[in-house]
């Protein structure tokens, strides 16, 4: 079966609207993911927008109309920051596109003078925009930005559920399989080399394989009989967490990256799912049922017991698990709580915060540890959200349907 891409380039011949904000109107693009508009979530979710948060204001001026938008949209969705006219805001982000594809942003205060200029230089433009943009937000909040990062999510746009790539804004997409079967929760190797997800073209039944994003290679990493999914690479990229139900009941195993030198870490008679990684690859946390709904569970990555995480909720059925790769007291989740909701746990506090109206499953950190992307039921297709987890402002990044997403920041 050809595992040839198809590449979708959306940058100038995405489909061009104006929309106001703040006073400015803003040239938004539109293409296979539907950036993200520029008044985020269009009425699907409700908003706790948080306006009591002191944001910066910034004008983005260039001559480049398509650059003026990608960067207007950035800014837009990041929450840190609002859009304001030139003469209003703290900052004018004087954005040039140069030859080669090399993008400059100079940074003017609005008391006179250049606090300082960043510089994309990247593969295509787009990417360079986004380095460029990741640097002006560092500088400005301390914080890394994560507009350079990649995206990998599920799509049915061909009929089949394959796995996609993208950037944040969708204007290049890329899919990853043609397998014409389910192809689902797809997870980064630490290098961005490769993806390793649950698929059924090679047996019908649900197999963990590794998808070489460089040669096209594809390794079976798990077809035992049975479930064989959950599958996601530790930190340093050395080994891999994944649930087999082959012995029976479902349990959590950890390989190498090859998938050899397999065991067990748990044998217990719960159902188990979902596992993710502490950063420093120490310790893993899983969703499991043995009180009867899913509830979060730690357990060493060396094994023993499993430990539940009390999350000062009421015990509601929870899953999807991502622990924050920038702050390890931070683990993102899915709580059933007056419908699906995103929470966060903090080991720092024994609690959570359940971020009310916005609901959606599988929450991932972006890079920042500041954003979560997720997935959301928007009509009759899942779509995939951004949440300011400051803000609280939610940003819709696909119109064509997507979900299961996973994120990679490449090494600077």
């Amino acid at each position: 079966m050809s595992l040839q891409s198809n590449v979708v380039s959306l940058g100038f011949c995405a489909t061009r609207r104006l929309i106001r904000v703040g006073g400015v109107l803003v040239l938004a693009l539109v293409g296979f993911m539907g950036i993200a508009s520029a008044q985020g979530v269009n009425g699907s979710i409700p908003v706790p927008y948080n306006s009591s948060v002191k944001r910066i204001g910034v004008a983005v001026v260039s001559d480049s109309t398509d650059l003026k938008a990608i960067l207007q949209n950035l800014f837009n969705i990041h929450g840190a920051f609002d859009l304001a006219a030139p003469g209003a805001a703290q900052y004018t982000l004087r954005a040039d596109l140069s030859a080669g594809g090399r993008v400059t942003i100079a940074v003017e205060p609005k008391t006179g003078g250049t606090s300082f200029t960043a510089i994309g230089t990247a593969a295509n433009w787009h990417e360079a925009a986004y380095r460029a943009a990741d640097e002006v937000v560092e500088k400005l909040t301390t914080v890394p930005g994560f507009f350079a990062g990649r995206l990998a999510f599920v799509s049915m746009r061909t009929k089949s559920s394959e796995i996609w790539t993208s950037d944040v804004l969708g204007l290049t997409a890329r899919e990853e399989t043609q397998d014409h079967s389910r192809s689902e929760f797809p997870h980064w190797s630490p290098d961005g080399t490769k993806l390793i997800y649950m698929g059924y073209y090679r047996s019908g039944f649900p197999d963990v394989i590794a998808l070489n994003l460089v040669s096209r290679a594809r390794t079976d990493i798990a077809s035992y009989k049975g479930t064989n999914t959950g599958a996601i690479y530790s930190p340093d990229g050395s080994k891999i967490a994944m649930i087999l139900s082959y012995t029976g009941t479902p349990q959590l195993y950890v390989a190498d990256a090859d998938g050899k030198n397999l065991h067990a870490l748990t044998n217990t008679p719960s159902l188990k799912s979902s596992p993710t990684w502490s950063p420093d690859g120490k310790q893993i946390i899983l969703a499991c049922d043995p009180e009867g709904d899913p509830l979060l569970y730690q357990i060493s990555a060396s094994g023993g017991s499993l430990q539940r995480l009390v999350t000062s909720l009421r015990p509601y059925y929870s899953g999807d698990p991502a622990w924050n790769p920038r702050d390890p007291d931070l683990v993102a989740f899915m709580v059933e709580q007056s419908g699906g909701c995103i929470a966060v746990y903090s080991f720092k506090t024994h609690s959570s915060e359940v971020y009310d109206g916005i609901e959606g499953s599988y929450p991932c950190w972006a890079n920042d540890g500041r954003h979560i992307f997720f997935t959301h039921l928007a009509g009759k297709q899942d779509q995939l959200y951004l949440l300011d987890t400051v803000t609280k402002k939610i940003s819709r990044l696909t119109t064509l349907g997507a979900s299961d997403p996973a994120f990679y920041y490449p090494a600077k």
